[in-house]
Formats: C-alpha cells, sequence, structure tokens
C-alpha cells in the first residue's frame, strides 16, 4: 500500500478572497442566530451511532499517512489536499475530526473550508485570537472510487483597504495538527478480500508466531511479512500466539516464556476474538504465521469464531486468507510454501487480491543491472507545486534502490517552470544531504536542467534530496496579491551510478550486492532466540535488502559456521567459513584506538557484546552478526540502521558505535590481554632503542679499542 500526500499552495486575487471571506461571515452568522442548527457538538456521534456487534470502528490519523508533525498552512492563503487509502466499494460511516491551531499578526478576516472530495462541508470564519479547536464533521456520500478518500483545507484572509503585504513575513499560520483523523465506521463481514484487510489494517501489527520452534520456511515467511509491512510504513513487532504457551517448550525442556517477558517485544492486549456489545475499535493489525495444528490450538482457544463465514481456510495450498482475530480481520499466512505466500503482501499485484483467499504462485525476479535509472521509478511525490515565492521537493535516494554492485554517483534533475506574469528567472537549487550542489536559474523556456556529481563519501545508506525553486514576487504598491505560478520536478530526472569497489568499505555499500538475493544463516537453539533474531533481521533486511529481492533461510547448528555461495548475512556465533573478521572474540580484552595510538573506548571483554562487521569469506561478501553469548541481552531492533563503518558494537538502543577499520586505518583495534612481540615492542620503544643505541656504542667503543690496541703492538715490535 503506497500512502502518499500532494501539497498545493495557491493565492487568488483579492477580490476572490473578499468573496471567500465575506460567504465565511455570513455562514458563520447564520450558524450563530439560527436555532434550530444542530451545533457541531450535537453531531458529534450521529456518525457511529447505531451500530450493531458486528461493526468495527477504524480512526486513520494524519501521522498514519505520513504526516508525523501535520500540515502547516500560512502566507495570507494556502491549501492542503490529505489523501487518506481506503478500500473500494465498502460502505462507511465516515466523519472528519480536524483539529487546528490558528494565530494571526495582521488585522484580518480570515476564514476556513473543508471539501470531501469537491464538496464543502464546512466554511467558518476564524477568531482574530489564537485559538484551538477540534471539530467533528460527518462525511456523507465519500466518494472511495479511486481507492482514496481526498479531503482539501483551504486557509484565506481578507485585509482592510486593500493592503499589499509581502506574504513571507505576514506572521499567520493555520496548523492541521497530526491527531487530526478520518474516522470509520462499517461492518467487518464487508471486508471480504485480502487486498481490503491490507490496505485498511491499522499502522500498528503484530506479526503472531507459534510458540514453537519455526522451521526455516516459516522463519522465512515471518521475515518476509514484516520486511512488507514495514516498507508499506507499519510498525511491526513479533508475538507469541495465544494458547501457545502452554505447549511450547526450550530445545532443553525448559517452558518457553510469553512474549510479556521480552524486553524488546512489548505485549499489547491479548488478542483472542471476543465479541462484544457495541463496535470493536481496530487499532491494531495482525499477521499469522500457522500451520493446520496451529490453527486447530488456536481456534481450540478462542472464544469466538475464528474463521469467517467461507469456511476454515485451506492450509494445504500456499496462501493468504481473512479469519477473525482481535477486533478486526487478521491475515493468515500457511500452506506448505508459506514464504512465497508472505510475499504476497508486498508484491506489486496486492490490489488484485480481491478473495478472502489468495494463492501464490512463482513471481520472477528481475534486477535493475543498468547504470543510470529515472525518479519516475522511485516511490516519490513528483506532483507539480504552485511557486509564488517558493516551492519545494523532498526525496529519499535509498542504497538498496540502486542497481546491483552500483554506487550512487551522480544526479541529472530536470525542472519544469511555467512563467509568471512578469516573466521573471526562477532560481533552482539543488541540496543533497543538505550540502548544497548546485543553483541554476531558469532560461528563457522556463526548462532548468542541473547536472553534478556526487563526491566520494557524501552517499550513505538513506540520502536526502531537497530541490527548491524560487522567485521573487511582484512587490510594490500591488492592487492584487500575487498568483502562484506551477512548477515541477520531471520524472526523466536520472540517478547517475558507477560501478561499486568489489568489497564494500561500508555497511550501507551492502545494498547494492543484496539485490539479487541474499542468504540469511541463524543460529536457532530454541524459539525465543528465534524471536530476538527475527526482530533484528526485520530492521537489519528492512534496510538494506530490496523489498523484491529474494531470501533463503538456513538454520546454523550451535556453534557451526556458516558457508556461502553468494552474499548473505549470518547470526552466529562462529565467523562465516574462511572469513577473517577486524574485530575477533578470542583475543581477551578490546580497546579502540585512533591516530597517534590514543584510546578511544575500551571495550573490555567481548564475550557479552553483540557485534555487527564486514566480512569476506571466500569470494562472498556478507555480514555477520555475532550476538551476546547471554539470551537475556539480545538487543532490540529499534532504530537498527547500519550505515557507515565496517564493525558496529549494538546495545539495547541500537548501534552505540560504529567505526571503520580500513579507511585510511585511522581506527585500529587492540588486544592488550594476548600481545604479540611487535606490541611489546611497540610498548617499551624507549627502552628498546635506548638499549640498542648502548649496545651499538659499546660495540663501536670496543672495535676502536681493539684498533688502537694492535697499532700499539705493532710498533713496538
Amino acid at each position: 500500500m503506497i500512502l502518499f500526500m500532494l501539497d498545493h499552495f495557491s493565492l487568488s486575487a483579492t477580490a476572490a478572497r473578499c468573496a471567500i471571506a465575506l460567504t465565511a461571515v455570513a455562514a458563520s452568522t447564520l450558524m450563530a442566530t439560527a436555532q434550530t442548527e444542530p451545533s457541531f457538538s450535537t453531531i458529534e456521534n450521529s456518525a457511529i451511532e447505531s451500530l450493531s456487534a458486528r461493526s468495527l470502528t477504524r480512526s486513520i490519523p494524519l501521522r498514519e499517512i505520513g504526516l508525523n508533525d501535520g500540515a502547516r498552512l500560512q502566507g495570507l492563503g494556502a491549501s492542503r489536499e490529505f489523501y487518506f487509502p481506503l478500500p473500494r466499494g465498502l460502505k462507511y460511516k465516515a466523519s472528519l475530526v480536524l483539529t487546528y491551531e490558528t494565530a494571526t499578526s495582521l488585522e484580518s478576516r480570515r476564514s476556513i473550508e473543508v471539501l470531501s472530495g469537491e464538496r464543502s462541508i464546512l466554511l467558518k470564519q476564524l477568531s482574530a485570537t489564537p485559538e484551538r479547536q477540534t471539530i467533528r464533521l460527518p462525511l456523507e456520500g465519500l466518494d472511495t472510487s479511486s481507492g482514496f478518500a481526498k479531503i482539501s483545507v483551504r486557509y484565506g484572509h481578507v485585509l482592510p483597504d486593500n493592503r499589499c503585504v509581502d506574504i513571507r513575513f505576514a506572521g499567520d499560520h493555520l496548523t492541521i495538527m497530526p491527531e487530526t483523523s478520518l474516522e470509520l465506521a462499517f461492518d467487518k463481514s464487508a471486508i471480504e478480500s485480502v487486498a481490503s484487510a491490507l490496505t485498511l489494517m491499522p499502522r500498528d501489527v503484530t506479526v503472531y508466531l507459534p510458540g514453537r520452534e519455526l522451521d526455516s520456511r516459516e522463519f522465512a515467511a515471518a521475515l518476509e511479512a514484516a520486511r512488507a509491512l514495514r516498507e508499506s510504513g507499519r510498525r511491526v513487532k513479533f508475538d507469541t500466539m495465544p494458547g501457545a504457551d502452554a505447549t511450547a517448550k526450550f530445545s532443553n525442556g525448559n517452558m518457553l516464556p510469553s512474549a510479556a517477558t521480552l524486553a524488546f517485544m512489548p505485549r499489547g492486549q491479548v488478542p483472542f476474538a471476543t465479541q462484544t456489545d457495541g463496535p470493536a475499535n481496530w487499532a491494531q493489525g495482525a499477521v499469522l504465521i500457522a500451520s493446520r495444528e496451529d490453527l486447530e490450538l488456536l481456534a481450540a482457544n478462542s472464544r469466538a469464531p475464528l474463521f469467517r463465514s467461507g469456511g476454515k481456510p485451506d492450509t494445504s495450498a500456499s496462501s493468504l486468507s481473512l479469519i477473525n482475530f482481535g477486533a478486526g480481520p487478521a491475515i493468515l499466512v500457511s500452506g506448505p510454501d508459506p514464504q512465497s505466500a508472505a510475499r504476497l503482501i508486498g508484491s506489486a499485484w496486492q490490489a488484485a487480491a480481491v478473495k478472502s483467499t489468495v494463492s501464490s504462485g512463482a513471481e520472477a525476479w528481475q534486477s535493475r543491472d543498468e547504470g543510470r535509472f529515472t525518479f519516475d521509478r522511485l516511490r516519490t511525490d513528483l506532483t507539480p507545486r504552485d511557486v509564488v515565492d517558493r516551492a519545494q521537493w523532498s526525496i529519499t535516494i535509498a542504497s538498496k534502490d540502486l542497481p546491483v554492485q552500483r554506487k550512487l554517483s551522480g544526479l541529472r534533475l530536470h525542472v519544469a517552470v511555467a512563467p509568471d506574469e512578469a516573466n521573471k528567472n526562477a532560481v533552482v537549487t539543488a541540496f543533497f544531504n543538505e550540502r548544497m550542489m548546485q543553483a541554476v536559474a531558469t532560461p528563457s523556456d522556463m526548462r532548468a536542467q542541473l547536472a553534478f556529481d556526487i563526491p566520494e563519501g557524501l552517499a550513505g545508506l538513506n540520502n536526502s534530496l531537497r530541490l527548491v525553486v524560487q522567485r521573487q514576487p511582484q512587490g510594490g504598491e500591488c492592487a492584487t496579491m500575487p498568483l502562484g505560478f506551477p512548477a515541477q520536478l520531471l520524472g526523466s530526472s536520472e540517478i547517475i551510478t558507477t560501478p561499486a569497489a568489489e568489497a564494500p568499505r561500508d555497511f550501507f555499500e551492502m545494498a547494492s550486492h543484496f539485490r539479487d538475493g541474499v542468504t540469511l544463516f541463524v543460529e536457532s537453539r530454541n524459539a525465543f532466540q528465534q524471536r530476538g533474531h527475527l526482530a533484528m533481521l526485520t530492521e537489519l533486511a528492512g534496510n538494506l535488502v530490496p523489498a523484491r529481492a529474494p531470501v533463503s533461510v538456513r538454520f546454523l547448528d550451535e556453534d557451526a559456521a556458516a558457508q556461502s555461495a553468494g552474499p548473505f548475512m549470518a547470526i552466529s556465533a562462529r565467523a562465516p567459513e574462511n572469513a577473517e573478521p577486524a574485530v575477533r572474540f578470542d583475543q581477551g580484552r578490546a580497546v579502540i584506538k585512533g591516530p597517534e595510538g590514543r584510546t578511544i573506548a575500551d571495550l573490555g571483554g567481548l564475550k557479552n557484546a553483540t557485534v555487527a562487521q564486514l566480512v569476506r569469506a571466500g569470494l562472498n561478501q556478507g555480514l555477520w552478526i555475532r550476538t551476546a553469548a547471554a539470551e537475556e541481552d539480545l538487543v532490540p531492533p529499534s532504530q537498527l540502521q547500519l550505515d557507515r563503518g565496517n564493525v558496529a558494537i549494538l546495545d539495547k538502543n541500537g548501534v552505540a558505535f560504529a567505526f571503520s577499520t580500513e579507511r585510511d586505518r585511522l581506527i585500529e583495534v587492540v588486544y592488550p590481554d594476548r600481545l604479540s612481540l611487535a606490541d611489546i615492542a611497540n610498548a617499551y620503544r624507549p627502552w628498546v632503542v635506548g638499549a640498542l643505541w648502548l649496545a651499538f656504542s659499546l660495540l663501536v667503543v670496543m672495535s676502536v679499542h681493539r684498533f688502537y690496541a694492535r697499532g700499539r703492538g705493532g710498533k713496538a715490535a
């Protein structure tokens, strides 16, 4: 599911603004004087009243569509459009809960208008004093034919005496707060397809696993599902299915603890399928990895029907199926090849999953091996912007988007800018990772082209490109406010790549090596350890492995070494076969030294430290994660991003310290407890030099003494 937001800022003529503002004043006056008109508070619950126990409520806040800070409208007039993803064909009772803050330093009349699609649902005059208000607006006849619900907010000013004000310093704003949400109520039985369930699934999703140890196919399926959900912007955690704890045990016979005992996996509400008297709030999504036996155990522990009206899912085929689990529908991943079924969650053909059970099939993978590719192949917003004084595009270019074994080397940007009424040139400026790269003025044909190389060392794991178009608005005694004229970053803009080094020197360079596929070697001692490794691999693979790259999983016996035939990730106690890791774990205490031998960090013994490092095993490049010896010291996956460096020390908060042992030899790892002859010579260098100098001096004195002694003896004879 691709979530996006289109941003439009526009300014109209003063006469039009006067009409809008006067309409707003009239509308607000009529609302205040009409006694029979219901207030906003009286219609607050009209959208969800008379709902049965079979109904679900679902709240989609702005945070869920990528607007963590809400949206700010300013400059005497602006508009913003919000697109909430919704399945087609479902019947909703919907309302918009709009929370806004507003303030101004100008003497003016301001208004706000809210539209559902192209239909106005609110026209209101704003107070002259700063205010914060929450309004619930019923949405009748919500149009979801395009797969989205479009909500627009318009903000306008009317200044007395047609004064001319520089909009850049107007000192006003209308901020749509991030808690603004689209609230839905619908019959849970109306969700009849896998595609609809995935579209409406909440932002927080739990992947439920059996209480037993997973086989390699189930482990890969859980990872594929988590990667796909994470790619769509959801937050994923792992948990054990209810009722499974009673039968699950460690390989040593101890009981498997429930997820409540896992510090890195916060446990939410127990998601048994239950029947309630009123509508249930669907706030937690669920994906289950289960075999036929696991499903029967779960059904036996549920207090309400687990299976939908269509009957029990067929687990003999690799498929995604809808079941009842918790408040809303859940996705069941099952079958002899659950990994291929889980891959459907992130498939480009997800929208075609129009049934309650969808079987998987072979899907060909073709990597991009060309040296350049265009922006229209990136998942980013290239929609036009209206330029009054400035417009901006912000684009992320991830290392995992690059072709196999290629590195980012340059950008070629094409920007079309419409001429304004005075035919003034605009200035287009490009920033890469917040460093200014190039600025050009638009030529007479108003199409700017920027071309620049990326310096070595500037690119990383996730790179930001910020493109700014600026134009000086009309000044002086203006009779009308300046208008906005469109500009667009064209999809023909290109990302230029060059061949990457055969042996990556930084973590982020492994991303392009994984494009053709990666093998995961996982040391599996028990189900508890599998949960921790899954959480860690979800974060690592989410940042370093392309979304559609093939992934295979191989379990290692305890203290076994990985043997790879291609790019790999290994989580094991022993280094991969034929590998020469930069940091060793059999040398005692480790100390990191910088230039001139200065101690940067004393790591102590590495037995209880989790270390990630790049290794070369024979002809293959990979990432080796050596976890802490104690299971309770497993690293949580929060903010676990490996970017620069080839060695990283991990703790409970993610990456504690990352460094490079190869780049100009600025960093060196030494082991004081196990010194070599060279280390001893380096530590006692002054004494060694002094001893050698003394020995040399004695040798010279003795040689001179013998020479003179022989001379005197010969003369006497």
